[in-house]
């Protein structure tokens, strides 16, 4: 399961994309995503903050705790304006580029914004560094909780000596 975020950057580069081409402004869209500790993650969700008037990311109370769930929400689209083409065009770069690579082997890119932007904005790499500690935390506490109760089980096992 840890790898999920590394495998599904591609598709979920590819839904953004397709949420940013149907939505009308102030439209909203929720994408599913696995973990958030990825630069290639962390710049979807840049983007999405940027393009959006709010980006969330929730953890929804009916999944389970100990699985990296987790999901985007962009929330009322902002106008097409020359951030949104700058942005739009630059994910639409790399997904073509991966799109034409289809046949071979490759890795999704490390980031579809440079690294200095996303860690010279301040507020955002404080929310994002709050939200991933905050669900990791739970999903260890959760975790821990579920291994206590298999080794209690397992521990109440009569053994069988031959």
């Amino acid at each position: 399961e840890n790898l999920q975020e590394s495998f599904s950057g591609r598709i979920i580069l590819s839904e953004v994309l397709l949420a940013l081409r149907t939505l009308s402004e102030g439209g909203s869209f929720v994408i599913k995503l696995f973990d958030s500790f990825s630069w290639l993650t962390s710049s979807l969700i840049y983007i999405t903050s940027k393009l959006c008037d709010e980006c969330i990311i929730v953890k929804p109370l009916r999944s389970r705790i100990v699985n990296s769930e987790r999901y985007l929400v962009g929330k009322f689209l902002k106008e097409r304006n020359a951030q949104y083409v700058q942005l739009f065009t630059t994910m639409t770069e790399m997904h073509a580029k991966l799109h034409a690579e289809v046949t071979q082997i490759q890795q999704s890119p490390i980031s579809l914004v440079p690294l200095d932007v996303m860690k010279d904005d301040k507020d955002f790499m404080d929310d994002m560094i709050h939200m991933v500690e905050e669900l990791a935390r739970k999903q260890t506490d959760a975790l821990r909780v579920v291994m206590d109760e298999v080794e209690r089980e397992v521990a109440e096992i009569p053994r069988n000596r031959h």
